[in-house]
C-alpha cells in the first residue's frame, strides 16, 4: 500500500544535519539504486558504484522515468497534431493507442526495448572512450522535451527485429497524456520534433514574456545538434521566443537533477528524525493505520516517487512524488 506525506513543515536548509552515508538505511538506499539500474555492458557497474549518492539518484531517474506508471490517463491533443509528422497515415493507430492509455494498460511493451537493458552505459568500458555525451542510456526526447515515444504495436507482436517505422510522441502526467505529434525514428535527428515542440509552446502561451526574437540563424536539425552536445538555446516561433531543451550538460533532464536535490534535502531531515520513533507513528496515524512495534524501514523508490518502505507491513510512504 502507498500513502503520500506532507513535508511542508520541514526545517530550513541551515538547520538540516549532514548525511552520514555509512548509516544502515542510507547504505541500504544506495544498494537499492545499484541493484535496480541495469548496466550495459555488465562491467559498467564498477563505474556506477563509484558515483556519489546524489549522482546515483539522477542515474536512477534517468533510467526509471523512461517507464510509465500503470494508471488510466485522459488523452488530449492540440490543433497542430495534424500539421506535423505523419498524422494522416496513422489515424487508426493513434486511436488504438489512445484507447489503451485511457484504460490504464501497461505501456511497457510499446516503449523501447532498451529500457530494460541500458540503464547505465559507462564510458570507461569502451575500447575507445566516447567523446561528449553518452546517449545509449538516455532518451533524448524525454530528457529534452518531456516526451515519451511509443511504438504502434507491442514488442511481442512485432514480426521482425526491426522497430516500427512510426512513433507517437506524448507527454505524460499522472492524470493526462498529451499527444504532440506522430513521427518516426528520423524525428530524433531531422528537427521535426524540435519544430513541433516549439510551435506547441508558442500556441499554448508558454513563450518567454518580454523577449523579442532575433534572426533564426540555425535550421531545426542544427538546433538538435547543439542540444545533443548539452547546449540548449531558445527557439523562435514567429514573434515569440520559447524555451529549448531542458537538458543538462550531461544529457540528463534538468528536472531529474532538481528532483535529486529535493530528495537529498528530505533525506537529510527524515533520516535522523526516524530514529526518534514519533515521526513514523504520526505517518501511520495519518494513513489510518497502526504503527508496528518493530518496523523494517527502507529508503526506496516506487517508480520515481521517493519514500520510505516498511518491509514489516508492506506500506510505502511517498515523501517526494514525481510528476508522472
Amino acid at each position: 500500500m502507498k500513502s503520500a506525506i506532507d513535508h511542508s513543515n520541514q526545517p530550513g536548509a541551515a538547520q538540516r544535519p549532514v548525511i552520514d552515508f555509512d548509516r544502515p538505511r542510507v547504505k541500504g538506499f544506495r544498494k537499492f539504486l545499484l541493484d535496480s539500474i541495469p548496466c550495459n555492458p555488465v562491467s559498467a557497474r564498477q563505474e556506477l558504484e563509484e558515483l556519489r549518492l546524489a549522482d546515483l539518484v539522477i542515474c536512477y531517474l534517468n533510467w526509471r522515468d523512461r517507464f510509465l506508471q500503470i494508471t488510466p490517463r485522459k488523452v488530449v491533443t492540440w490543433d497542430g497534431l495534424i500539421n506535423h509528422g505523419c498524422f494522416h497515415r496513422n489515424r487508426k493507430k493513434i486511436l488504438e493507442i489512445a484507447a489503451l492509455i485511457e484504460k490504464g494498460v501497461d505501456l511497457t511493451p510499446y516503449l523501447s526495448e532498451r529500457i530494460v537493458t541500458h540503464g547505465y552505459v559507462g564510458k570507461s568500458t569502451r575500447d575507445k572512450p566516447k567523446r561528449g555525451i553518452e546517449w545509449e542510456d538516455k532518451d533524448y526526447a524525454l530528457n529534452a522535451f518531456n516526451l515519451h515515444h511509443l511504438h504502434f504495436w507491442p514488442l511481442t507482436a512485432r514480426k521482425s527485429p526491426k522497430r516500427s517505422r512510426d512513433l507517437l510522441f506524448a507527454s505524460f502526467s499522472r492524470e493526462q497524456a498529451f499527444i504532440l505529434m506522430v513521427g518516426d525514428h528520423n524525428s530524433f535527428s531531422d528537427g521535426t520534433l524540435e519544430k513541433a515542440y516549439a510551435e506547441y509552446q508558442a500556441a499554448s502561451g508558454q513563450e518567454l514574456k518580454g523577449l523579442l526574437p532575433g534572426r533564426q540563424t540555425f535550421a531545426w536539425n542544427e538546433c538538435k545538434n547543439f542540444q545533443r552536445r548539452g547546449v540548449s538555446a531558445a527557439f523562435y516561433v514567429g514573434d515569440k521566443v520559447v524555451m529549448g531543451a531542458g537538458l543538462t550538460s550531461a544529457g540528463t533532464a534538468g528536472s531529474h537533477t532538481m528532483h535529486s536535490i529535493k530528495l537529498m534535502d528530505l533525506l537529510r531531515v527524515y533520516e535522523y528524525e526516524l530514529d526518534k520513533g514519533q515521526l513514523l507513528k504520526e505517518w501511520y496515524a495519518l494513513s489510518n493505520r497502526s504503527c508496528p512495534d518493530n518496523p523494517e524501514l527502507i529508503w526506496a523508490f516506487h517508480h520515481c516517487d521517493f519514500g520510505l518502505f516498511d518491509a514489516s507491513t508492506g506500506f510505502f510512504f511517498a515523501i517526494l512524488q514525481w510528476k508522472r
